[in-house]
């Protein structure tokens, strides 16, 4: 299942292959546009079904078929909207995991780089929590003076 299995060209036809029959076909169902629901359901297959040590040799199509395999809101009638050809077959799961994973990662890259501005460094933080710590210090350990009510000798309170 590694990807290094198949050459380049060979994955990027699966992954086109496998794109264009599935969530970016026009009439497929709206519960399996996004990316997400593949991704987990190709994730779900490889751990129930891979490990089970069954024949690599037969068409994809057969699992993408099993509603068990899809989240509570796919269901049948979802299912018969999409034909993956039967070249893409079961050894060919990881290499489309991984694609639709790296395209995921592509589309999610702009809102992912506006939250990087606004992580701190450590070294931020660093000084920071010295900033806040350095004015809170001084008005707190000052000695604080407290009169007698009788007018007698002033306290010192630390």
């Amino acid at each position: 299942l590694a990807e290094e299995t198949f050459s380049d060209e060979e994955r990027q036809r699966v992954l086109t292959v496998f794109s264009r029959k599935t969530f970016e076909k026009e009439t497929i169902a709206e519960t399996l546009k996004s990316i997400d629901s593949w991704i987990s359901m190709l994730k779900r297959l490889m751990i129930r079904v891979l490990n089970a040590n069954v024949s690599l040799e037969v068409p994809l199509q057969l699992y993408l078929e099993r509603t068990d395999l899809w989240n509570d809101c796919v269901n049948n009638i979802d299912l018969e909207t999409f034909q993956v050809d039967d070249v893409i077959l079961l050894q060919h799961t990881y290499v489309v995991l991984r694609g639709l994973e790296k395209r995921q990662q592509t589309n999610n890259k702009s809102p992912q780089q506006q939250n990087v501005s606004n992580i701190q460094t450590i070294e931020g933080q660093r000084q920071k929590v010295q900033t806040w710590f350095d004015t809170t210090t001084r008005s707190t350990t000052a000695p604080k003076v407290i009169a007698d009510k009788k007018g007698d000798k002033p306290k010192i309170r630390m």
